[in-house]
């Protein structure tokens, strides 16, 4: 503690000892604060009255009026009460010491007097009583200056505390209310159910509020509508009653001139096929038609005046449009649901304005809701057959897929097979018989050739159906593309890709290598590139396929338009492996084929079933 603060803190050193008074007075002064002196009770309580202290060190074993009984008599006192008294005791035992807690005692030194003790719980104790101090005269401030009249009335019915807005809204001085009935404040006709309900308020738990209307009257007679909210207290002075008055003429006022303009607006809103309410600031509905009272089953006696948030089974979000009505002042196709008094839910788009009085101040809101339940239902199930359709069209590729597999495995492995025999007999045959006869060595050559172009030409059909390369994996796969479209179209086509870290299933695989397939097809056929470029990566959870090209490009949006069945077939094949396929190019910019995946995400299909 600071000496400017200790030099503002005066202390009253009450003991029958003037030695013992002498030496805790300089131990004090010595330390910076004011100390002031008493040598008995009677002379102590008289000190205080006329200039209470900041700290009190009162002796217990004192003549006539001993320690214990002065500060009971301070702490009866309201204006005195929240001084700190430390007791100064020779005794050191815990009767003593509980019956000067049980007086209201804040702390005990013993004698002999320890100065570092002392100046210690003085220093406490003087700063818990500032702090308290200033919090009390912050709440003090709260309530003075708070937007409401607040007033506190004994179990009587007296009043002890008004604050600033009470007298503004009242019309009376702060002596003529303090201490007078506060049924003074209320028309005769409220006077009596007011005393009624006083003894009941203060029966009730502490936290209670119990909130009514009323009929105020000020000073000068005039007459004025409430809104009342009153609470019990139990304070150390005996029970009281806090009532928090504001004044609700304007309240009222608008509600009637909002009634007014919903009764204007029934004509209007009840031609409405579509629900349409009016809501007021406190979002009560004050207003329904026919089909509000349809979609939610209730009557409409029983829709006005109901709050419009439980009509919704998402409150919460009803507040947030709301709060976009007060902000922006309307809210269109805001998604919500609203119950039915049968349990039932309908899906609806709601639209809401602010509604303005003739200020211009907004009062409340104009809903309307359209119900969407049907073409929600519709767009399900037009949804689910179009999920319907690309399985059945992912099942039947695979099916595709699978058939391609056992024919490719079929030519080459039989017919092939076959084939190579007969080259073989063919060969013998020459080198057996062909030597007597040119003739016969001719046609035997002859039907060789044959022979060898049928061989090559079911390599080229099995490698066409199943190229061999995807029994290595996706990435030698796509190396193969790349090299027939070198080798083919003179196209040069450089694949980047490093092995994958996880081994893709065969039905995935084949997915991803067809798209490439259709995509370096599409350059050879109409790009008119001179270079392609394909990369294949693993990000994070993803891989990623593109194939890119520096041809004369095309329009993707007109392309789309012609209904290309080579763009549609990607994207389809990318769905079922759960990715998408992002197409990007402009005239003359050439092509970019972006494909992205999930790494490890299950197929919808198995080439193998």
């Amino acid at each position: 503690m600071t000496q400017t603060q200790t030099s503002k803190a005066r202390i009253l050193v009450v003991d029958d000892t003037p030695e013992i008074r002498l030496l805790v007075t300089t131990i004090l002064q010595h330390a910076g604060y004011e100390a002031l002196q008493a040598a008995d009770g009677e002379r102590a309580l008289e000190m205080v009255r006329q200039e209470p202290p900041s700290l009190i060190l009162l002796d217990v074993m004192m003549p006539g009026m001993d320690g214990y009984e002065v500060c009971a008599r301070l702490k009866s006192d309201e204006t005195t009460r929240a001084i700190p008294v430390i007791f100064l005791s020779a005794l050191d035992d815990t009767e003593a010491q509980t019956r000067g807690f049980e007086a209201g005692a804040a702390d005990f030194v013993t004698k002999p007097i320890s100065v570092p003790v002392l100046l210690a719980r003085v220093n406490t104790h003087l700063a818990l009583y500032a702090q308290r101090r200033s919090l009390e005269g912050k709440f003090r401030d709260v309530i003075e200056f708070a937007p409401d009249a607040i007033i506190l009335s004994d179990q009587e019915g007296n009043i002890v505390q008004a604050n600033a807005r009470t007298l503004e809204l009242f019309g009376y001085a702060r002596n003529e209310l303090l201490g007078h009935s506060a049924e003074m404040l209320l028309t005769p006709e409220g006077r009596v159910s007011h005393r009624e309900r006083r003894a009941w308020v203060l029966g009730q738990p502490r936290g209670s509020r119990i909130e009514s209307q009323a009929r105020c009257v000020r000073k000068d007679g005039s007459e004025f509508d409430a809104d009342v909210s009153v609470s019990p207290l139990h304070a150390g002075r005996g029970p009281l009653l806090l009532a928090m008055v504001r004044d609700a003429t304007n309240r009222i006022a608008q509600q009637e001139k909002l009634r007014e303009a919903a009764r204007y607006a029934r004509s209007l809103i009840e031609t409405s096929m579509d629900p349409m309410v009016l809501i007021d600031l406190t979002g009560k509905v004050q207003d329904a038609n026919d089909a509000a009272c349809q979609i939610t089953g209730l009557p409409r006696e029983a829709l006005i005046g109901s709050d419009a948030p439980s009509r919704f089974t998402q409150p919460e979000k009803l507040y947030e449009g709301y709060k976009q009505v007060m902000a922006d002042g309307q809210a269109l196709n805001y998604q919500l649901t609203i119950k039915h008094a049968s349990g039932r839910t309908y899906d609806v788009l709601c639209n809401a304005k602010a509604f303005r009085n003739g200020q211009g101040e907004v009062v409340g809101l104009l809903a309307s809701a359209h119900d969407v339940t049907e073409s929600r239902r519709i767009q399900q199930e037009v949804s689910m057959s179009r999920q319907r359709l690309r399985e059945m069209a992912a099942q039947g590729e695979a099916m595709r897929e699978y058939e391609r597999k056992n024919i490719a495995r079929e030519v080459h492995d039989e017919l092939g097979q076959v084939l190579t025999a007969l080259r073989m007999d063919l060969t013998f045959t020459e080198m057996r018989h062909g030597s007597p006869s040119s003739e016969l060595t001719d046609k035997l050559r002859e039907m060789r050739g044959l022979v060898d172009r049928a061989i090559q030409g079911v390599r080229n059909v099995a490698a066409h159906l199943r190229p061999a390369a995807l029994d290595m994996g996706l990435v030698p796969a796509i190396e193969w593309l790349c090299s027939e479209l070198t080798r083919h179209a003179a196209i040069p086509c450089e694949f980047r890709g490093a092995p994958l870290s996880t081994e893709l299933p065969e039905d995935r695989a084949i997915g991803l290598f067809r798209i490439v397939q259709e995509s370096l097809t599409n350059i050879t056929r109409y790009a008119q590139a001179s270079r392609v470029l394909v990369t294949l990566q693993e990000q994070g959870e993803e891989l990623v396929l593109e194939v890119v090209d520096d041809g004369q490009g095309f329009d993707p949006v007109q392309v789309r338009s012609r209904r290309s069945f080579g763009l549609l077939g990607m994207e389809e094949r990318a769905l079922a492996l759960g990715g998408c396929v992002d197409i990007s190019s402009a005239p003359g910019q050439g092509a970019r084929v972006r494909v992205v995946v999930p790494l490890h995400q299950a197929s919808q299909w198995r080439g193998d079933t």
